[in-house]
């Protein structure tokens, strides 16, 4: 039979929760995502075949040789405005590269990238729409972005009024003035506006 291991062997919960996905650290089973990500940011490839990929925790470690290939040339058409097939797994690659700020110059560019992947495959993929708009959220307020950022009509109608309220009043929390976008004001009072 199989020992099961005394109380001492067992990691802690921290260690459990420190290694669990957290975004903006880069663990996606550890830190060697964002390392990788940085080695490959410019890297393309002029061509390659679609290969399928599918995983839970899709990073690149988790491709093949001939899955990194296809996913470094659909990187390549999607950076000049070519969105074309591919599968969910890649998506959500491309989308933890930005995240963890790799692949733009500046945060808004970085947003409107994930703005722009999330509008080309939210229909092939509508599983997106679960993931992508409080990501985008998320991202603009870990990179301190503007209130037009945060606010803004393209991810507003995707994001629960619950979820959108909690993120908002924690980023104002830092702040001296209260802003709440009139869709959490509608929800929580009375008024007939």
């Amino acid at each position: 039979g199989l020992a099961i291991p005394n109380r001492e062997q067992l990691p802690s919960m921290t260690e459990k929760v420190s290694y669990a996905y957290d975004s903006y650290n880069g663990d996606y089973y550890g830190k060697q995502f964002l390392e990788q990500a940085k080695k490959f940011k410019d890297h393309t490839v002029n061509h390659a075949n679609f290969v399928p990929f599918s995983a839970y925790y899709p990073v690149y470690n988790s491709m093949s040789n001939q899955q990194k290939e296809w996913y470094f040339y659909w990187r390549g058409e999607l950076k000049k405005g070519n969105y074309i097939n591919t599968d969910f797994s890649y998506v959500i690659v491309y989308v933890y590269e930005l995240i963890n700020g790799v692949g733009f110059d500046s945060p808004a560019e970085g947003f409107e990238s994930m703005i722009a992947v999330w509008s080309a495959y939210k229909e092939s993929f509508p599983k997106l729409n679960l993931y992508l708009p409080k990501w985008i959220l998320g991202f603009a307020l870990e990179h301190n972005m503007g209130f037009e950022f945060y606010t803004d009509e393209r991810i507003l109608p995707f994001l629960d009024v619950d979820f959108l309220y909690n993120m908002t009043l924690e980023r104002n929390l830092k702040s001296k003035h209260l802003v709440l976008p009139v869709r959490i004001i509608t929800s929580i009072c009375d008024y007939n506006f």
